[in-house]
């Protein structure tokens, strides 16, 4: 077990932001990906803004100053407070896959000018559609070739059965496949299960949930597209079951080294999994924190480098590694205001959102409720050098 050093622990208080939304949704759901640094320094967030924003409820927001004030950018069309979605930085292009308020996924194409400081809605176009079918919980990832790949929770509208399925568009390509291949086991119990691409030394790879069970899929470079990828288990919980309805409480990042990093709760604890470049194989996840009512969690790599931050009840606690994970320190403790009886706030489902990769401080938002509206604080989180 990777044990947090006990005393040194800073408290670092919340800034209040103009970010609301009527959404329980406004930055879910964990696995995905909804905040990103511009090459010019410049934070951008994907919100869900409920019924603020008609017909447009994901809508990307800017920050200039570090958190202090936002600008509203692009909404992405057809969406609703219940849609989520993910999205991937390529430079100064952003790619969203995200579900719509049809059932449909979709993939939409953002371009920042970094003159302007604005962002353009270029292009919007259908991943997955077909009658009877309930599409949500996309996940967007690309190989080194240009391929690109977005995974997704697909209901039958008939038998209500609940399958993670997968489309690939080829590079230079418009046209998207959905692939035959099903990941993980089929069942009408619930919606449980998610999926996060993510790129490896030879290929691709994701990391997916099917109820309690955690697995990872990967394929190589040069395969044919239509090559059903490998699988194998990563982790199983035992029960009891933490709650989790759309087994998405999971972070993924990959560092420059070509490792892959996860963290995950299990009964209140934070695990902690590896995925080695060098062995091109998953370690067994082990324990980072002891039980302390963590229920979300958040990786970022900044510089050299982990940062994982997890709930503690109402707070998040900030934890960094600068050996790739071997064994990671307690440094930050992300505090909020207290919720005195009668003043309508409620840090009960602190959901937070960091970059994935991101410079120091690292820009980092913390969702709780005023009254019936859904807001986030900022906080900016120093990246402590290795001892």
């Amino acid at each position: 077990m990777a044990t947090p050093a006990s005393g040194a622990v800073e408290s670092i208080p919340s800034a209040p932001t103009t970010l609301t939304s009527t959404s329980t949704r406004m930055i879910s759901y964990r696995h995905q990906q909804h905040m990103w640094q511009t090459p010019d320094g410049a934070t951008h967030l994907l919100v869900n803004r409920g019924f603020q924003v008609p017909g447009g409820a994901l809508q990307l927001q800017s920050t200039f100053d570090a958190g202090a004030t936002w600008s509203s950018g692009p909404s992405l069309p057809q969406t609703n407070g219940l849609n989520v979605s993910d999205g991937q930085l390529s430079g100064n292009d952003l790619y969203v896959a995200y579900a719509n308020a049809n059932n449909q996924i979709m993939l939409g194409l953002l371009r920042y000018d970094p003159a302007l400081k604005t962002w353009s809605l270029l292009r919007n176009q259908s991943v997955a559609v077909q009658s009877g079918v309930v599409y949500s919980n996309p996940a967007i990832g690309f190989d080194r070739a240009g391929n690109l790949y977005v995974t997704y929770v697909a209901q039958d509208s008939a038998t209500l059965v609940y399958s993670l399925r997968m489309s690939v568009r080829a590079a230079g390509q418009l046209a998207w496949t959905e692939l035959p291949q099903v990941f993980g086991s089929s069942d009408a119990e619930s919606a449980q299960r998610s999926g996060r691409p993510v790129l490896t030394p030879d290929g691709i790879g994701m990391i997916f949930t099917v109820h309690d069970g955690m697995y990872w899929a990967q394929r190589q470079d040069g395969w044919s597209l239509d090559t059903p990828w490998s699988l194998s288990t990563i982790y199983m919980t035992p029960p009891p079951s933490d709650p989790d309805p759309y087994a998405s409480h999971f972070s993924v990042v990959r560092d420059t080294a070509g490792n892959v990093h996860m963290a995950t709760v299990d009964k209140g604890r934070v695990l902690y999994a590896r995925y080695l470049a060098a062995t091109q194989a998953w370690e067994t996840p082990r324990q980072v924190t002891p039980p302390m009512g963590a229920g979300w969690v958040q990786l970022t790599i900044s510089g050299d480098n982990l940062v994982l931050m997890a709930n503690m009840l109402s707070m998040v606690r900030v934890y960094q590694s600068g050996n790739a994970g071997n064994s990671f320190i307690a440094t930050h403790m992300l505090t909020h205001p207290l919720a005195p009886d009668g003043s309508g706030l409620d840090y009960g489902a602190p959901r937070m959102e960091t970059p994935s990769v991101s410079t120091s401080p690292i820009p980092t938002v913390q969702q709780y409720i005023e009254g019936q509206t859904q807001k986030l604080m900022f906080f900016a989180v120093p990246v402590v050098p290795a001892p």
